[in-house]
């Protein structure tokens, strides 16, 4: 396999940590091939590590997104943010909706 068609297959490739944890044995796939030439291409090793810290990069964004979102103080902020909005209606809009049909009914009873 050449460098080329190993880096090729690397961006399709799932890129993990072996069960012991260590960073420096890194499985990609299943494919023998692959796994090989990265044991023996420096290159093609960089290119797994700089793959696999983006990865790792990635999923630890997602989590904090994900944990961020449903934190309590966020559903609070959602919560709190819902009732400002009922009350905004319920206190400004409708009766400023009741005024503007007073006047309505005021400038008909002048009209007619």
């Amino acid at each position: 396999m050449t460098c080329s068609e190993c880096l090729e297959s690397l961006l399709v490739a799932d890129i993990r940590l072996r069960s012991s944890g260590d960073p420096s044995e890194t499985a990609v796939s299943d494919d023998a091939s692959i796994q090989s030439h990265i044991t023996r291409c420096d290159r093609c090793k960089r290119a797994v590590e700089i793959l696999r810290a983006g990865q790792d990069g990635l999923s630890g964004s997602l989590f904090l997104a994900s944990a961020q979102r449903h934190s309590p103080e966020s559903l609070a902020e959602f919560a709190y943010g819902r009732v400002r909005r009922e009350r905004l209606v319920r206190w400004r809009i409708l009766p400023g909706i009741v005024v503007l049909f007073a006047l309505a009914a005021m400038l008909l009873m002048i009209l007619i």
